[in-house]
């Protein structure tokens, strides 16, 4: 949750449009995404996982990636395409753990393909902060990498959805 408290600072530093301000932007970013990485690794570890923390953390990293893109979008840094792609993706998510709850009494917690999709997706977030106009085209290879990681993480979402659903019918 450490993340969610660092986002607004965050932001503030991110809209100052300054080297400085960029600078400390990503600092808080790679100790939001850290103190993420490790509090999964000792939950795990530890045998600490909760109900709660199956819920609230992919709420915070939805929280926290959708507001840096709105920001970076809204900066002219990232295009609209790609906020609007993980705005669909994970209100459809979202709304299906919601579904899938209620319905089943289970949470539908994140896979290894949805993490690596909110991993990949920190690049375009880091590049289009430090990225120079003359290298776009890496920028938009990283867009492009990103957007199809979302993807998958959302078929194979789907998949495990239906999967879910259907073992409740059956």
């Amino acid at each position: 949750m450490s993340r969610v408290v660092l986002l607004i600072p965050g932001i503030y530093f991110l809209l100052e449009n300054s080297e400085k301000g960029n600078f400390i932007f990503l600092l808080l970013l790679f100790i939001g995404a850290l103190t993420d990485f490790l509090d999964g690794y000792f939950a795990r570890r530890f045998n600490q996982i909760t109900e709660l923390g199956k819920i609230l953390d992919p709420i915070a990293d939805k929280i926290c990636i959708g507001s840096v893109i709105l920001t970076l979008m809204l900066l002219g840094k990232l295009p609209f395409w790609f906020l609007l792609l993980i705005l669909i993706r994970d209100v459809l998510i979202f709304s299906g753990g919601v579904y899938v709850k209620s319905s089943t009494g289970k949470i539908l917690q994140s896979n290894k393909a949805g993490k690596w999709a909110v991993a990949v997706t920190l690049v375009p977030i880091f590049l289009s902060v430090m990225i120079v106009p003359s290298q776009q085209m890496i920028l938009n290879i990283f867009l492009l990498l990103s957007s199809v990681m979302l993807l998958v993480s959302f078929l194979l979402y789907l998949k495990r959805f239906f999967a879910t659903l259907k073992g409740i019918s059956s």
